[in-house]
């Protein structure tokens, strides 16, 4: 399930959140829903995170525990509808 044919939502998201996030907001539209979801789910149980791979996964480890598991899906559904 990926989101597509909302450039325009997406960049006026990137903009907004320049200083300021919304916990969960994977795809950065201004709102937590499923796709967000999604994306984080798509990565979930990679685990040992190091510092090379960091950078790759950083948008998806919400927690920044090294882990992709269920305390990130836990951010994204908590903000869910946000």
């Amino acid at each position: 399930d990926v989101k597509k044919g909302n450039d325009e939502a997406i960049e006026k998201g990137k903009d907004k959140m320049a200083h300021n996030f919304l916990v969960g907001d994977i795809v950065m539209d201004m709102k937590v829903d499923k796709y967000d979801l999604a994306a984080v789910t798509s990565y979930y149980g990679t685990y040992g995170i190091d510092k090379a791979e960091a950078e790759k996964y950083i948008k998806y480890d919400l927690n920044r525990d090294g882990d992709i598991d269920i305390r990130d899906v836990q951010y994204v559904l908590h903000t869910m509808g946000n």
